[in-house]
């Protein structure tokens, strides 16, 4: 008696066999796994699908590096090569949802690009202090300013008009101790 994980291999195992014999009666080379059975076809003109899209020179007949393996074998294995009788989802556009076609790689080796550049941007967190007379609001921006190198917000002190402070941040910010000097407030931040 098989258990679950081996009926599984088993059942996988054999409609990869019908695939392949499927491929072989269609006219592809049965060592087509060892070499290229067409000449190499220019970029503009492959199919990231392959065989199963009707480029001959595409997976499996070769490896472009443009090719959609995953999508290809995704729609292989889900009945692509089989009849709507044997397989009803065999014909939809099975995908992984990454995008793969010859224009992302050069013509010749190395097939890889340069990497696209980082973000212009420094990463960091905007903070915006705001203050209120009441702890309810409403609430609005006030100046502040910050020291990196000591890791300091400051804001003036408070007063009647501005007795209660908020700090909204567009990512995580922790304060550490506070600093009340004669004109101003400092809070750490980390």
């Amino acid at each position: 008696m098989l258990c679950r994980g081996a009926a599984y291999k088993s059942a996988a195992l054999a409609l990869i066999a019908k695939a392949r014999a499927l491929v072989l009666t269609r006219g592809v080379c049965a060592d087509a796994m060892d070499k290229p059975a067409t000449p190499a076809v220019p970029a503009a003109q492959q199919n990231n699908l392959g065989v199963i899209a009707g480029d001959n020179a595409g997976f499996p007949n070769g490896r472009r590096p443009g090719d959609d393996v995953v999508d290809i074998a995704l729609r292989v294995v889900m009945g692509k090569l089989l009849t709507l009788a044997e397989a009803p989802a065999g014909q939809l556009a099975f995908t992984d949802g990454a995008l793969v076609n010859a224009s992302y790689f050069a013509e010749k080796f190395p097939y890889l690009r340069a990497p696209l550049a980082g973000s212009p941007n420094e990463y960091g967190v905007t903070v915006t202090v705001q203050a209120a007379a009441s702890v309810q609001g409403p609430y609005h921006s006030v100046p502040a300013g910050y020291d990196a190198a000591n890791r300091k917000l400051t804001v003036s002190k408070p007063d009647e008009a501005n007795g209660f402070f908020r700090a909204k941040a567009n990512g995580k910010i922790t304060f550490d101790g506070v600093a009340v000097g004669t004109d101003s407030v400092s809070l750490g931040v980390k």
